[in-house]
């Protein structure tokens, strides 16, 4: 009998608990799962087939990293600027880049 006055005296202070124990871990499991994304700059030729194949791959890679790996808080987002067949388009492209993405977390 002393023992069933006993359980049922701790039963409220249990059940508080582990409901706090549970709001916190849900919380601290949601602030965990959201993705941080990281700005990656990508200078390509997207009018020609290499470039636009190379392009591709990067995106699937990055696509099949994330399946394989979702636990990982940090996402690459790809920003990117066509090359326009040119290396002073890469190079202009690349200094838009620098500034824009670079350049906006600085």
């Amino acid at each position: 009998m002393k023992l069933e006055m006993l359980m049922s005296a701790n039963l409220p202070f249990l059940a508080i608990t582990l409901l706090l124990i549970n709001s916190m871990s849900l919380s601290m499991s949601q602030r965990q799962s959201t993705p941080f994304p990281v700005r990656v700059g990508v200078v390509v030729d997207v009018d020609d087939y290499v470039g636009k194949m190379g392009l591709n791959c990067i995106t699937m890679a990055l696509s099949d990293f994330y399946t394989r790996h979702g636990y990982y808080r940090t996402r690459l987002a790809l920003n990117t600027r066509d090359s326009k067949n040119d290396a002073v388009g890469a190079a202009a492209a690349a200094l838009d880049l620098l500034k824009n993405v670079v350049g906006k977390r600085f």
